[in-house]
């Protein structure tokens, strides 16, 4: 029982991962997202979780406005 990644449908969904992350890899970021419909999943070689944040929060707003 529990959460199944494979039913979660609420799209459309952004996941940005910063690949400097150092609680989460990129490829554990990756594999997950992978299980989740509805999911457009983009990694960021030079960022990590916090420049990640400050550098495209702007493009996130602006898509989330629409």
């Amino acid at each position: 029982m529990g959460l199944q990644l494979e039913d979660i449908n609420a799209g459309p969904i952004k996941w940005y991962h910063g690949e400097m992350d150092q609680n989460t890899s990129c490829d554990a970021a990756r594999w997950t997202a992978k299980m989740v419909k509805s999911l457009d999943f983009k990694s960021f070689p030079e960022h990590d979780y916090r420049t990640l944040q400050e550098e495209e929060f702007r493009n996130l707003m602006d898509w989330l406005m629409k």
